[in-house]
Parts: C-alpha cells; sequence; structure tokens
C-alpha cells in the first residue's frame, strides 16, 4: 500500500485551516497529525510529531516565514509548504532560502491541494501555476548573481563570437583553462552550452 502522508495544517484562520483539512482528507493517503494557528504551534508540532508535510501560513501570528527557517534548521526532513495571499517576490526568495517546497495560494482548490502535497511528497516542488514566472525569474536571477566579473565577461566574449581559445589569447589563459571556467559558468546558470549561457545573460539584462 502507498505510505501515509503525515501533514501538520498551520493557519490562523480557523474557516481555512477547516477548510484546508477537509480537503486533504478526500485522500485516504492523507493524516492530519497536527494543527495550529501561530509560528510556535508549528515548531512544537514539528518537534513532536514529525510530519512529512507542514502547511504553513505565511501570515500568521510570529511569521510563518520564520518558522520555516526555524523548521528547516532543525527538522530539515519535514517538508514545507507556504501558503500565502501575496505573489510578493520577496516572500518568495525568502520561502526559497528557507528549503521550502511548495509556494500556494489561499483558496487553491482540493484537487490542486492535494496534488501538491502528494508531488512535495515524493520530493519534487509545487507552485501555484500564477507563480511559476515569478520562481523562474528569482532562480535565473539568482544563479547570475553568482557569476563573477571573469565569468560574466567570458559570456560577453562567447555572445560576441569568439572561441574558447580566442578567448585564451585575450587573457593570457590556456584553452583548457577557458573550457574550465565555462564549465563553472554552465554549473552556476543551469545550462547545457555557450548558447544558452549567452542567453540567460541577455535574458536577465533585458529585464534589468
Amino acid at each position: 500500500m502507498p505510505e501515509t502522508i503525515r501533514v501538520a495544517a498551520i493557519d490562523d484562520h480557523p474557516m481555512m485551516r477547516d477548510s484546508i483539512i477537509r480537503a486533504l482528507l478526500t485522500d485516504n493517503r492523507v493524516e492530519i497529525v497536527g494543527q495550529g494557528n501561530t509560528a510556535d504551534c508549528a515548531i512544537e508540532i514539528a518537534q513532536t510529531k514529525s510530519p512529512h508535510i507542514m502547511i504553513l501560513d505565511i501570515g500568521m501570528l510570529g511569521d510563518g516565514l520564520n518558522a520555516a527557517r526555524e523548521i528547516n534548521q532543525h527538522w530539515p526532513d519535514i517538508r514545507l509548504i507556504i501558503l500565502t495571499v501575496s505573489a510578493c517576490r520577496k516572500n518568495i526568495q525568502a520561502a526559497l532560502d528557507a528549503n521550502a517546497r511548495g509556494y500556494i495560494f489561499k483558496g487553491i482548490g482540493g484537487q490542486e491541494l492535494i496534488q501538491a502535497v502528494r508531488l512535495v511528497h515524493e520530493g519534487k516542488r509545487y507552485f501555484s501555476p500564477e507563480l511559476v514566472s515569478i520562481v523562474l525569474e528569482q532562480r535565473e536571477s539568482d544563479s547570475l548573481h553568482q557569476l563573477t566579473e571573469r565569468e560574466i565577461e567570458f559570456v560577453d566574449l562567447i555572445a560576441a563570437g569568439l572561441t574558447n581559445k580566442e578567448i585564451g589569447e585575450k587573457f593570457e589563459l590556456t584553452e583548457k583553462t577557458v573550457r574550465q571556467y565555462m564549465t563553472t559558468v554552465y554549473r552556476k546558470l543551469g545550462v547545457r552550452n555557450r548558447v544558452q549561457a549567452a542567453m540567460a545573460l541577455n535574458t536577465h539584462r533585458g529585464k534589468a
């Protein structure tokens, strides 16, 4: 039989919390192991109930993001889904920094909520469709900020059509060293080749 998914729901609005729980219990794989209305409740449940999944209201007393950070630090096996009414980029980034595996809007349909819980339990991520473009842009921006000035120079020269050998000659580096630089660039940007690296940089600049 499929593994039971142990879920805790933390929201400071009783009707919203009850609605979440009712929706989740329509899936016979789900077991509700805790519920509460504050960040302190979330932390206590994380410590005492060890849920697989915790759904956290971002705006509850004590701050859902603070609870997420605390839980991720001490109980990293608990997978967090942030519940919100806002598509605030700052909050999305804070949730990603706290290793949240999901970010969903209040008012989400019952079937979508169950899908989110199942996917996160499987080790995947789930973001409400309205948030996907924001999340992708944020990840892209974060990746680009990891590049050093030299790496950005290399990508600019690649976009201008220079080969690794020509770039090496410009900086008095071996072709092998340039390839090593570019391997690091590909890893940081999450791309596979020179063309994708140049496109990622140019796309970011176009949005700046």
